[in-house]
């Protein structure tokens, strides 16, 4: 089987290349969706991609030439976002006639919140007659999530929906997504993520120290400053709080640690730093509130990166959680400051075995049942088995 695949995937040459020419982190877990899902992908069909650089803005400029790849093509490096965006359009659409002609494709795989560079390819596989398969992660911006939408908000999200719902199949982070997406009922399969195939397991190594950890977007609607104000609130001096990340919750966090030295606020750091960190610490917390609406239409990848690590996880018992996750993860029961209070205080009381031994199953459960190879495989069944009649 062949096969396009349309994101911003980049090397991880390019990736750091593009951290020390801007200061910034292009976004670490989008990007190992996409490595993950492309190196399970390409372990069973010849895969071929096209990328745009992942961040809106580029100080310096990257010397293109150094990071060409056989099979992976990338439509600008310039420095002015528009102009980018404007070539990302561009070059996916020639870009997949040239693979096109060298190789025969079925299907053409999209990362529909890379929206340039998905609507170049979109437009040269509808010419060339390539079943369009679009992958979502995330919802674009709709109405229902928002009070007091314009009027222009409005058409626009309209017509991005309608987009949406135009391809030939679904690629889904939960069941819920396909109510809104996939009106026409076209082929899909839920794939809640990914975890790496090739993790290195050592639970020897665990040190399971008196650390509950979070690493992932600091912003209050996640639930970080109820999370926060919680923990500190336990009568607790064995035990502390580590958070990574950025977001608008920073200063707060600052101020808050100064005053609670249980509370540790560590900033941005690598993925590959948070991976060493994770088996490390006692429990890994998500605190994003289950009553939002769009949990209904997300899985957060933190959790499988979590699970993966053997370190047991809380969180909150979102909508998007497929119940066979349900025996391998703690739960907060109640959502309120004090239902987070009490679920703190319980863990830190719970006998450390039982919270051990959960962390391992769960780490087994996702390296055999969700690793990257095998999601990938399920998707490849999916692609063959839907289409069988319509590729040649």
């Amino acid at each position: 089987m062949n096969l396009i695949y349309y994101s911003n995937l980049v090397s991880l040459d390019l990736f750091n290349e593009i951290y020390k020419k801007s200061g910034a982190f292009p976004s670490q877990a989008i990007q190992k969706f996409h490595r993950l899902l492309t190196t399970g992908l390409g372990k069973e069909s010849s895969l071929y991609k096209i990328s745009s650089l992942p961040i809106p803005n580029i100080a310096k400029k990257i010397d293109a030439n150094l990071f060409q790849e056989k099979n992976q093509l990338y439509t600008s490096f310039s420095t002015n976002k528009y102009i980018r965006q404007f070539f990302n359009v561009i070059f996916s659409f020639l870009y997949t006639f040239r693979i096109y002609k060298k190789n025969k494709i079925q299907f053409a795989i999209f990362d529909y919140l890379n929206q340039s560079v998905t609507i170049g390819g979109y437009l040269a596989c509808t010419i060339l007659r390539i079943k369009k398969i679009v992958i979502i992660t995330d919802l674009p911006d709709h109405p229902g999530f928002r009070e007091n939408v314009s009027v222009y908000s409005k058409i626009l999200s309209h017509l991005k929906y309608r987009f949406i719902n135009s391809f030939d199949g679904y690629i889904l982070l939960t069941k819920q997504m396909n109510d809104l997406v996939n009106k026409n009922n076209k082929p899909n399969i839920i794939i809640e993520g990914f975890v790496d195939a090739d993790y290195k397991v050592d639970n020897a190594d665990n040190n399971n120290r008196n650390i509950f950890l979070y690493a992932g977007g600091l912003y209050e609607v996640f639930g970080i400053k109820k999370m926060v104000d919680a923990f500190c609130e336990v009568d607790n001096n064995q035990h502390e709080l580590h958070i990574y990340g950025n977001g608008d919750m920073v200063d707060y966090l600052k101020q808050k640690s100064e005053k609670y030295p249980q509370l540790k606020f560590l900033g941005e750091v690598s993925n590959q730093e948070i991976v060493a960190l994770l088996p490390q610490c006692k429990l890994l917390i998500n605190p994003r509130p289950s009553a939002l609406e769009l949990t209904k239409y997300s899985f957060p990848s933190k959790l499988m990166e979590y699970m993966t690590s053997g370190t047991s996880v809380l969180t909150t018992k979102l909508p998007g959680i497929p119940k066979e996750y349900d025996d391998f993860l703690f739960y907060f029961e109640n959502e309120s400051s004090i239902g987070f209070q009490n679920k703190f205080s319980e863990m830190m009381s719970l006998p450390e075995i039982l919270i051990k031994e959960k962390g391992i199953s769960a780490q087994k459960f996702v390296l055999e049942n969700k690793n990257n190879y095998a999601q990938a495989h399920k998707i490849l069944n999916f692609l063959s088995k839907s289409f069988k009649n319509e590729i040649i």
